[in-house]
């Protein structure tokens, strides 16, 4: 009993910032909270890294306002010669995704050997980003290529939120992969889950994260298996994008990126 409330510690706490433990904390801005506990974050990722024996760290994001304004049709994890994937180890089994797998955004720029880099999809793409991810570990019958060895990190905002969970419970099914971590910004759960507010299908231990906006005349509202971070009066369409800004900046930090992940957003 005494090794599992240790370990629930170990994976919580990569996101279980100062002053978690006292409730839902405020923060201005996305920026200040991270930089305000980066080496808490670094420290407790390479922790997690050595416990879990993870080689690398894989994002996905689900966007939050869908105007019809954004096109998925990136399809090339490695788009020419001097991409950063060609010239280090990856688990993928191919580099290029159909037509019905493209995403809005195939960002692996990263010279760091750790991290693979960022998906994004739209709000309703939960289906395809389960395509492409099956794709590219090789998913079958609950089973996956490589994709034991792969931190993932699921993000969305708003109403991706709701698509991230439905993503999260099918990603479970048909690779037999849990996520790893989970940051999310004034997110929409869906309903039918229980228990009622709450990011379902994810164990108790999955860190996760919410940054909200905690104005009566929006809805942005806490999570109940997440830590909830209030940014007040920031406005919906910025706070939707933290979880995204959250891991731009982590990666950002990890380092040896050859574009600035900072112009990555929603």
């Amino acid at each position: 009993m005494q090794n599992y409330f240790f370990r629930a510690i170990q994976l919580s706490v990569i996101f279980c910032l100062a002053g978690c433990a006292q409730g839902d904390s405020k923060t201005p801005d996305v920026a200040t909270y991270y930089n305000s506990n980066r080496t808490l974050i670094r420290e407790q990722y390479h922790q997690i890294l050595a416990t879990k024996n993870y080689e690398w760290i894989l994002h996905l994001h689900f966007r939050g306002l869908d105007m019809a304004t954004a096109s998925e049709n990136q399809t090339e994890l490695a788009p020419n010669s001097s991409s950063p994937l060609l010239s280090k180890e990856h688990p993928f089994q191919t580099l290029s995704l159909a037509e019905d797998e493209a995403a809005i955004l195939l960002d692996f720029n990263y010279r760091n050997s750790q991290i693979l880099g960022t998906m994004k999809y739209r709000n309703s793409s939960g289906d395809r980003a389960l395509k492409a991810i099956s794709h590219l570990f090789n998913c079958s019958s609950g089973t996956a290529r490589n994709l034991d060895k792969v931190l993932f990190v699921l993000s969305g905002g708003s109403m991706g939120a709701g698509e991230a969970q439905y993503f999260a419970k099918e990603l479970r099914n048909q690779c037999g992969k849990t996520i790893d971590a989970l940051v999310l910004g004034d997110a929409i759960v869906r309903t039918g889950y229980f228990p009622m507010g709450s990011f379902a299908n994810i164990p108790d231990t999955t860190p996760c994260l919410n940054f909200f906006e905690n104005n009566p005349l929006l809805h942005g509202k806490p999570v109940r298996n997440c830590i909830n971070v209030n940014i007040p009066w920031a406005g919906h369409e910025l706070v939707h994008q933290s979880g995204i800004l959250f891991i731009n900046a982590f990666f950002k930090d990890l380092g040896n990126q050859s574009e600035p992940v900072a112009e990555i957003t929603e």
